[in-house]
């Protein structure tokens, strides 16, 4: 289990794999001058969320050396999310991660957009 660490926030708890895939979107939009929405819920259930901007800092700490190949399908998801305009939930990427839904900050538990219904054809 690895954390996601930004400016003025607790670090968020996130397994390697899945913090590998966040960090590498996150970034891609970043270095583009592309500001990312991002929530989660924090250790006590609030939902946390922050707007980061290319001059924000953010780090990656891994509990591994070992990367797996990362999966397009979830890159492109999570792409997905963090283009729309509720930005990308950290929350539905755990939920979503093995499914087809897009990760988005509208996240509920009752109904999730897919891929394909947001116009990416689902791999």
């Amino acid at each position: 289990m690895g954390s996601l660490n930004l400016d003025g926030v607790v670090p968020i708890m996130l397994e390697d794999d899945l913090l590998d895939h966040v960090f590498t979107v996150i970034t891609t939009k970043l270095r583009r001058k592309e500001p990312v929405l991002l929530s989660w819920s924090d250790e006590c259930g609030q939902e946390q969320r922050v707007f980061l901007t290319p001059i924000t800092f953010i780090r990656a700490e891994f509990d591994s050396t070992v990367r797996a190949p990362r999966d397009r399908h979830l890159l492109d998801r999570l792409m997905i999310a963090v283009n729309s305009n509720s930005g990308l939930s950290l929350d539905a990427a755990i939920v979503d991660r093995l499914t087809d839904h897009i990760p988005t900050g509208s996240f509920s538990t009752h109904h999730h957009e897919t891929a394909e219904s947001a116009g990416t054809p689902a791999a």
